[in-house]
């Protein structure tokens, strides 16, 4: 199965390799484009697109990440020939790339641009996701299974007007909410080893430095759920649910159903 990866609002395609590599290690195939626009070089450069073309491009661009990886399965002579189940995609993204894992299986129509649903998308994961853009009506289109991972702390996207809508409204079953308590929106991705890794070589410029302090913010914090334990819950869930809906495995369901779910995970199913 083919898993697309959507990175948030600033960031790149490289930002959560605990998560894509994770699933690579579980038999999916994994892609991530980088939303040219709405990355962190666009930030550095003052080449930033403003909000509403941002939403309005970024479903296509994933349309077009699942054309290329499907034409590269397609191509004999490629690395990926044959590799990939095209009858089972997701999609997946924190953040403003939550919004975008969305919108590709609702359909968007913003103020720069609309893009109708992709009928390939057969599974959605979404993560702290920027879902306020996206219509009542549209959050109503979703109709394949869907899991939203939040953080009770979050800030940038709060559960209350973000996450609570789309558990109200998404019409696809199941619909797997997992709150993870006193975790923060930069909890479900890479910065906090990458402020580690970035900050101990000399040769960094500080500009650089100073923008993943500031990105990273409270995530690292020892006053949060350890980030470490946000990535494993995120990846437990995340894998239990694609390998269930998009390789038809059955070993999760007492996990999907929440049965017994650990300390600081808040979960809930609609099936």
């Amino acid at each position: 199965p083919l898993v697309i990866y959507s990175h948030g609002s600033g960031g790149f395609r490289w930002v959560a390799t605990f998560f894509t590599e994770f699933l690579a290690s579980k038999g999916f195939v994994v892609a991530a484009p980088d939303h040219t626009g709405n990355t962190a070089i666009d930030t550095f450069a003052g080449s930033e697109t403003d909000q509403q073309t941002t939403a309005a491009n970024r479903p296509g661009d994933v349309t077009v990440t699942i054309d290329t990886v499907l034409a590269a399965s397609d191509d004999a002579a490629d690395p990926l020939a044959g590799v990939v189940d095209s009858a089972h995609i997701a999609v997946t993204g924190h953040s403003f790339g939550g919004f975008t894992a969305l919108a590709v299986a609702s359909g968007y129509a913003g103020e720069a641009g609309s893009t109708p649903p992709d009928p390939r998308v057969t599974a959605v994961v979404a993560m702290a996701p920027f879902s306020i853009p996206l219509s009542d009506g549209e959050l109503g289109n979703i109709a394949v299974p869907t899991a939203v991972i939040s953080a009770t702390d979050d800030t940038r996207t709060p559960i209350a007007t973000n996450t609570e809508r789309l558990w109200e409204l998404v019409a696809g079953r199941p619909l797997l909410r997992i709150d993870l308590d006193a975790a923060v929106h930069n909890s479900f991705t890479d910065l906090c080893d990458l402020q580690i890794r970035v900050g101990a070589n000399p040769g960094v410029p500080d500009e650089i430095i100073a923008a993943l302090d500031a990105a990273a913010g409270d995530a690292c914090s020892d006053q949060v759920l350890p980030y470490g334990d946000v990535q494993t819950f995120t990846n437990a869930y995340s894998a239990a649910f694609l390998l269930t809906e998009l390789a038809g495995s059955t070993d999760y369901a007492a996990v999907l159903a929440c049965d017994d779910p650990p300390n600081a995970v808040l979960c809930s199913v609609r099936d």
